[in-house]
């Protein structure tokens, strides 16, 4: 445990390092900022397939999205060239 009273949070879970660092002064607070870590470790593999399916979801709008834009633009690209012409 390193209680450090300027840390905003009670715990933290250094996943690389396999630790958890627990910040709480008061023994009680520790407890439970443990308890909440390791529950956090145990949560974490259920929360990472959800974070997977949203990311791939993420890059399929980006895809589509960036496929719509490209398509708005070569339709109007004759237009802007007909608009910005020089008509003399």
């Amino acid at each position: 445990m390193i209680p450090d009273e300027k840390q905003k949070v009670g715990g933290q879970v250094l996943a690389e390092e396999r630790t958890i660092l627990v910040f709480e002064k008061d023994p009680e607070k520790a407890k439970d900022a443990l308890l909440h870590e390791v529950v956090e470790i145990k949560i974490q593999p259920l929360i990472a397939e959800y974070q997977e399916a949203v990311n791939s979801l993420i890059k399929l709008v980006e895809r589509l999205t960036y496929r719509e834009k490209e398509r708005v633009i070569k339709d109007l690209v004759p237009y802007l060239r007909y608009v910005f012409e020089d008509k003399k």
